[in-house]
């Protein structure tokens, strides 16, 4: 007997990436977050499914020039500032 398992990231909702444009506070033209898309400015990255990319609901554009405005901050300010040793 099979059973199917789902993982948490397959049970996300994933929107069409010209639903998630018209749902941004400025709604860009397509050719632009296609261009997004394929310079990883989108997170978590849209996938490609048939002739559409499928984008995750609650995905966000960051900015690259400012690494405060993604989750991967902490590791950012490590690069910049470098390692620290820990008191004790």
């Amino acid at each position: 007997m099979t059973f199917l398992t789902f993982d948490k990231e397959s049970t996300a909702m994933e929107i069409s990436l010209k639903q998630w444009n018209q749902n941004q506070p400025r709604p860009r033209c397509m050719e632009q977050v296609r261009r997004w898309v394929r310079s990883g400015v989108i997170q978590p990255p849209p996938r490609r499914d048939g002739r559409e990319y499928l984008v995750e609901a609650h995905a966000v554009k960051i900015d690259p020039t400012n690494p405060a405005s993604y989750a991967g901050k902490r590791l950012m300010e490590r690069l910049y500032h470098g390692t620290q040793k820990k008191a004790g």
